[in-house]
């Protein structure tokens, strides 16, 4: 999971919650559009490759680029996966807890 403050005055002190738990993902099948993507690629820190432990339900201030393209290919988003390989992200990311 990823948190980050709101950027609009009024929510100004509100953290967003982004919930990419299995979990979540397989109780109601995400649709994020490629503006979503692109929203929390500005809005979030990035992390190159894939976690090296595995995340028990902790928030964070970033996320992996693992963690977008599981998404992405998830939800069978062709035109996301495209652009996020477009902004340096790769279609193989290996790592201990995650097979690309």
């Amino acid at each position: 999971e990823a948190v980050t403050l709101s950027t609009s005055p009024e929510w100004k002190k509100v953290a967003l919650k982004t919930d990419l738990t299995d979990d979540k993902l397989f109780e109601q099948m995400p649709r994020f559009s490629l503006g979503w993507f692109q929203w929390v690629l500005r809005s979030f820190k990035r992390r190159k490759g894939a976690p090296k432990e595995l995340r028990y339900g902790e928030y964070y201030d970033h996320l992996y680029d693992s963690d977008l393209m599981y998404l992405a290919a998830f939800q069978g988003s062709k035109k996301v996966m495209q652009w996020l390989v477009s902004q340096g992200i790769p279609l193989k990311i290996k790592g201990k807890y995650f097979r690309s």
